[in-house]
């Protein structure tokens, strides 16, 4: 999988709505990870959650414990938003954690990685409320390589909310040899 490996939805009239519940281990297939025929700019996507094209994306509600509304250990190689990528209308997360989502052995230096723990695109409405981003990573960075945002890379520009999170211990591991990190 490159996109969606636990949850692919598309379109303005897709809703996904995870009250309670994890979305975890999902993986990019390795063969990106591994390709060496100058297709450098392929990327991944969402490989825990992939939303985009005006759809609704609602992590938590609020009324569940942060332990239990989960996007966790999610892997990908080059990739935007591993844990999730939201890119549609509207993207809200209330009460839930996103943690652990892992970012390994990126050596491209033509395509960044972003928003490892989440990736918020430029065109939606995004509020995050009483939430975790929490121990995110990145490992064997090498070559030039650039990584924005490990535990939150947000692009839009519109009225955007983060109130009452801790964002913590989101970490670039290894090597690292002209290393760009924003």
């Amino acid at each position: 999988y490159k996109y969606g490996a636990g949850v692919y939805m598309t379109g303005a009239q897709t809703t996904f709505k995870m009250n309670k519940g994890k979305i975890t281990e999902n993986q990019m297939d390795k063969s990106w990870r591994d390709r060496d025929d100058n297709t450098y700019n392929e990327y991944g996507a969402g490989i825990g959650i992939y939303s985009d094209s005006g759809s609704k994306l609602y992590i938590g509600n609020g009324a569940a414990l942060q332990k239990e509304v989960e996007v966790s250990k999610n892997t990908g190689y080059i990739a935007w938003g591993v844990g999730i990528y939201a890119d549609g209308a509207v993207f809200e997360v209330k009460q839930a954690t996103i943690s652990k989502n892992y970012l390994e052995w990126t050596y491209n230096p033509i395509t960044n990685s972003r928003g490892i723990g989440m990736y918020v695109g430029s065109s939606m409405t995004f509020t995050m409320e009483d939430s975790i981003v929490d121990g995110n990573y990145v490992d064997q960075a090498y070559h030039d390589v650039k990584i924005d945002g490990i535990g939150i890379y947000i692009s839009t520009e519109q009225n955007n909310q983060i109130t009452n999170c801790k964002i913590q211990n989101n970490t670039l591991y290894g090597e690292h040899i002209n290393t760009i990190l924003k």
